[in-house]
């Protein structure tokens, strides 16, 4: 993958990458800070992780990605599971620069009413059980197992809304 990959939700998260990438990968890896501008992040219903919504003049911050290799990058497809496809856009450096990269695009998110998302309050309130939950979720990769399946057993362990 040539172009960077743009990263804005628990995925941001250092524990996170170690569980989604590796330790190595994750270590390995050259991230910078970026914005996905006219977009914020809403969660998911009854999820706890987060989707870009469309929202003119407002900006998402995130973060790039460089240099991910084809499995590390398979990892990353993985763990986002069924509910986004790895589509393209347009994210602003810290400089201003505006960079092509690459993002996961809620594709199959079913609209609920709009509930904004925290990177920060997820860390505080939520990221203790997900990191329970991503291991278990991982192992099935590390096992050979589909999304599909992976996403069968997300859905019997997910966060409480």
């Amino acid at each position: 993958m040539n172009a960077p990959l743009f990263i804005y939700g628990s995925i941001r998260d250092k524990d996170v990458q170690d569980l989604v990438l590796g330790e190595e990968a994750a270590q390995a890896l050259f991230i910078e800070e970026a914005w996905m501008p006219d977009a914020v992040l809403a969660r998911v219903p009854d999820e706890c992780y987060p989707y870009l919504s469309p929202r003119a003049g407002e900006r998402v911050r995130g973060e790039l990605i460089h240099g991910l290799d084809r499995e590390t990058l398979e990892r990353i497809v993985y763990f986002e599971g069924d509910e986004y496809v790895l589509s393209e856009c347009i994210v602003e450096r810290r400089s201003g620069e505006a960079v092509p990269a690459m993002y996961f695009e809620g594709a199959a998110i079913v609209d609920g009413p709009f509930q904004e998302w925290s990177f920060d309050t997820w860390q505080a309130q939520e990221k203790k059980r997900f990191l329970t939950m991503c291991r278990a979720y991982m192992d099935l990769w590390h096992r050979g197992r589909s999304i599909a399946q992976a996403e069968t057993l997300w859905r019997d362990i997910r966060c409480d809304p």
